[in-house]
């Protein structure tokens, strides 16, 4: 959109008046009306710009009052108006610019909290790699209630995608404690079964009433098999070297953490460059430009197995902001790809 709207229909709106004005021939002055140029103008400047700007306006709505020695009262009340909208405008770009200084503040506050919640996860462990995005719905907050998470174990690599049912800052403080429970207990927990019993202790323990969370939590071992756990969360997508997709299967699903889950382990065994995409509903829960859900189809998945690991999501998320526009849910998305085995013999 053009960069400077506001300065152009208050140009346009001053133009108009004015033109309105020279071509009365009433007797009627319509200068009081310019008394809202500043207000536009506070749109888009600052209270200097505004303050300059304004200047003329009383002048020209109280001309009267240099030409005659006895001004009726209408053009008294023209100049007092246009004068106070001056005002109105200049405070309105200033407390404009107040706000926008805080907005600032808040969104540089927002950066922080991102990464020190969401720190990237590290590019390799293991017969493994990994990479991570993070878009979040709305502009004010850059860090929500979607999760991910990679540690290196003795029971092998353990990884945690997940999504707090809460919005502000409550699913902030949220996201932090579980991924703080899983930073403590993924080394020191020998199944699946248990880390999830751990996650979901302190889930019920912090959660605020109505609160839950959404997880997926695997172990990568370092033979290409992996263990899920699945809380309640959409299913990962498991992308063969060979082209071929497909859900996670066997299809298990526990109630989520924070409502006493009993999950079944699912175990799949992968092949060297095969992928897994873990990912939180805010992939699949949007809708295109013509209303239509989206689905995890060929158009929005694409070459994601074999596009370049290190662009393959930003790919992704381009194919998905074209078909929806604006995203109006926070998405992390979270890649792995098993090491080739070539390259695995050479190290």
């Amino acid at each position: 959109m053009f960069k400077y709207r506001w300065t152009l229909i208050a140009a346009i709106y001053f133009l108009a008046v004015l033109l309105a004005n020279l071509l009365n021939n009433s007797g009627q002055s319509f200068t009081g009306l310019f008394a809202l140029v500043p207000v536009l103008l506070a749109l888009e400047w600052g209270p200097a710009v505004v303050l300059l700007g304004s200047l003329p306006l009383p002048l020209l709505a109280g001309s009267d009052l240099f030409r005659s020695t006895s001004p009726t009262s209408a053009t008294i009340i023209r100049t007092v108006g246009v004068t106070v909208g001056a005002g109105i405008g200049v405070y309105i770009a200033f407390y404009r610019e107040r706000h926008a200084t805080r907005l600032d503040l808040s969104r540089a506050a927002a950066v922080a909290a991102q990464e020190a919640i969401l720190p990237d996860v590290p590019p390799a462990l293991g017969r493994y790699r990994f990479t991570c995005a993070y878009r979040s719905a709305a502009v004010e907050s850059l860090v929500g209630g979607d999760m991910y998470k990679v540690v290196e174990t003795d029971f092998g690599v353990r990884l945690l995608i997940g999504d707090v049912r809460g919005k502000g800052l409550a699913a902030i403080s949220l996201t932090a404690v579980v991924l703080g429970c899983f930073r403590e207990w993924a080394p020191e927990t020998g199944t699946l079964k248990h880390l999830v019993a751990r996650l979901n202790a302190r889930v019920v323990d912090k959660a605020a009433p109505g609160e839950f969370v959404t997880a997926v939590v695997a172990t990568l071992d370092d033979k290409l098999v992996v263990e899920i756990a699945n809380c309640g969360h959409p299913s990962p997508l498991h992308l063969t070297a060979r082209g071929s997709r497909r859900g996670v299967l066997p299809e298990s699903r526990t109630t989520p953490l924070g409502m006493g889950p009993e999950p079944s382990v699912s175990t799949l065994r992968l092949g060297p460059r095969d992928r897994m995409l873990f990912y939180t509903d805010g992939l699949i829960e949007s809708r295109d430009r013509n209303g239509r859900w989206i689905e995890l189809d060929e158009a929005l998945i694409g070459t994601l197995g074999s596009d370049p690991f290190e662009t393959a999501l930003e790919r992704l998320l381009n194919r998905l902001e074209e078909r929806v526009g604006t995203f109006r849910d926070d998405i992390a998305l979270l890649l792995m790809e098993c090491a080739d085995a070539a390259a695995d013999q050479q190290s």
